[in-house]
């Protein structure tokens, strides 16, 4: 999957939070999708940065074509009875491998300049399908199917060789690691090199008015500013223009810079 994916183990049927309001799940669910996959600027593996007016926007529904969004009350509850060890809570219910009924805790919490820093309490354990592995045997499968899956990205890659030659840099790209692919260019024009990277997320050529955006951008911004706003918007889910121009307007009345983005100060989007 292009955008990637998160791990729930089946025994959260049984934790705590499976029967608190549904809103707890669904931002607990949201947090776990916006955390970092990667270590990113200042922000660790199972980390992110936010602020509860964007978690309660994130969160919004529709009731009929009426939108009701949460209160930053509620949110800043929800994240208190994350915070606070329960019996019977998600972290202790999926140890894996294990019955354990200890007391744990989903998050912590530090304050940060215009917002929160959230961490994930054992992301990295719960985020890894080899700890949902019981036995030797689907130790083994595990294994041999991923070792299937690399073969044919093996396969698919000779077989469209010649098809990628011209981006083969490109080829692997992720969210988190666009940074890198900007400043390793080898000389190549930046903009030129982010105009790829934004056909190759949305998966098709620009067209005219797109194209005109994207060009007014690259003049406006900084060209880093540009990607970073596409990176933004693809953790969001909502790879579009508009979207993607809405960003850039916010951070450009707020004076926000790539230094701020690339040292983990928020602004919001």
């Amino acid at each position: 999957m292009a955008k990637g994916y998160f791990i729930i183990a089946r025994k959260t049927l049984e934790s705590e939070i499976w029967h608190k309001p549904p809103l707890y799940w669904k931002v607990w669910c949201y947090l776990l999708a916006r955390a970092n996959w990667d270590d990113f600027g200042n922000l660790k593996r199972g980390q992110l940065f936010t602020s509860l007016d964007e978690i309660a926007e994130d969160n919004h529904w529709y009731v009929g074509y009426r939108k009701e969004v949460p209160k930053k009350s509620q949110i800043f509850d929800i994240l208190e009875w994350l915070r606070t060890p329960h019996e019977g809570s998600y972290e202790a219910n999926n140890e894996p491998n294990s019955e354990s009924n200890d007391t744990a805790t989903m998050i912590t919490t530090a304050k940060a300049t215009r917002g929160i820093v959230i961490n994930i309490v054992k992301y990295s354990v719960y985020q890894d399908p080899r700890y949902y592995e019981s036995n030797s045997e689907t130790n083994n499968e595990y294994y041999m199917n991923e070792i299937t899956k690399r073969e044919r990205s093996e396969k698919g890659a000779n077989t469209k060789k010649e098809e990628y030659k011209e981006d083969k840099e490109y080829k692997e790209l992720n969210i988190n690691s666009l940074n890198s692919l900007m400043t390793k260019n080898d000389g190549e024009n930046p903009q030129k090199l982010l105009l790829k990277i934004f056909k190759r997320e949305f998966k098709r050529s620009l067209n005219a008015k797109e194209y005109q955006m994207f060009i007014d951008w690259c003049v406006k911004y900084d060209t880093k500013l540009v990607g970073y706003a596409l990176r933004e918007a693809l953790m969001r889910n909502k790879l579009d223009f508009d979207y993607i121009s809405k960003i850039l307007v916010n951070w450009n009345k707020a004076g926000y810079t790539v230094e701020q983005y690339e040292n983990g100060e928020y602004c919001g989007v």
